[in-house]
C-alpha cells in the first residue's frame, strides 16, 4: 500500500494464472474482489511495516487468513535491485504460494497499544534532548554560559534567573525554556503511564523478572 493505492497480485492453483490489480485501499471493495478471483481456499500476505496490523485484523473479520511477513527474511536473488509495488505484490504472491515466507506474530490492539506507548515515550525523550540542545545552543550562542552539571537542580535553577536586555531575546529564551519542561513533563506522563501498565497482566511476572537482572528498569523491561 502507499499513497491510499494497494496493489494485488494473484497467483491461482496452477501457479501460471497470475491476476494483478491496483485500487483505492477500501478494504470492503477488496475482501470483495479478492474473494471473487479466489479459486479454492484464499491465502494473502503482506510486509510487516508502516500498515501495522490493522489490514491482517480486518481480512481476518471477512474470514480471509492473511499473514504479516517479516521483510529481512524475504528471499531476494543476488543482483535484484529494481523494486516497485507491482513487483513486490507479483514476489511476495508467488513466495507464498511455495511456502518461502516467514510469518511474524501479529500482536492484538492490547499489545499494539502497549507498543505505541513505549515508542510515543522514545519520541518524546527525542524531542527533549533536541529541546535541550536548542536552548543550550542560544545561549552559548549569546555568551550565557553555565558550568558543569547541565540539568541539574542548580542548573535549572539558575535558568530561571536568566534575563536579557532585549525583549525579543527574552521572548525567543522563555519560548525554548518553555518546550523544555513541556517535553519534561510529557515524558514523566508516559513512564508514568507504563510504570502503572507494567503492573498490570500479562506485563507484571515478565516484568518483575527482567528487572532481576542489573541494568534493567520498568521502561526498559516493557
Amino acid at each position: 500500500m502507499r499513497d491510499n493505492i494497494t496493489y494485488v497480485a494473484m497467483v491461482r492453483s496452477d501457479g501460471q494464472d497470475v491476476v494483478e490489480w491496483s485500487c483505492a485501499t477500501d478494504m470492503k471493495r477488496l475482501t470483495r474482489r479478492l474473494k471473487k478471483e479466489a479459486e479454492g481456499e484464499l491465502l494473502c500476505c503482506y510486509e510487516a511495516g508502516p500498515c501495522g496490523y490493522w489490514v491482517q485484523r480486518e481480512l481476518a473479520k471477512s474470514g480471509i487468513r492473511c499473514i504479516v511477513v517479516a521483510p529481512s527474511l524475504i528471499p531476494r536473488k543476488p543482483g535484484e535491485r529494481i523494486k516497485t509495488d507491482r513487483r513486490d505484490a507479483l514476489k511476495l504472491a508467488r513466495l507464498l504460494r511455495v511456502g518461502e515466507l516467514t510469518e511474524v506474530h501479529p500482536p492484538s490492539r492490547q499489545e499494539e497499544a502497549a507498543r505505541d506507548l513505549c515508542r510515543a515515550r522514545e519520541d518524546a525523550k527525542g524531542d527533549l534532548k533536541r529541546s535541550r540542545h536548542r536552548l543550550q545552543k542560544y545561549l552559548d550562542r549569546r555568551g550565557v554560559l553555565w558550568g558543569k552539571g547541565s540539568w541539574t537542580l542548580a542548573h535549572r535553577a539558575w535558568l530561571r534567573t536568566v534575563k536579557f536586555p532585549e525583549p525579543i531575546e527574552q521572548a525567543v529564551f522563555d519560548d525554548y525554556l518553555a518546550t523544555v519542561e513541556w517535553n519534561e513533563e510529557r515524558v514523566k506522563g508516559l513512564e508514568e503511564r507504563l510504570g502503572a501498565l507494567s503492573e498490570q497482566a500479562p506485563y507484571a511476572e515478565p516484568v518483575s523478572l527482567l528487572r532481576c537482572f542489573r541494568g534493567i528498569d520498568t521502561v526498559s523491561a516493557m
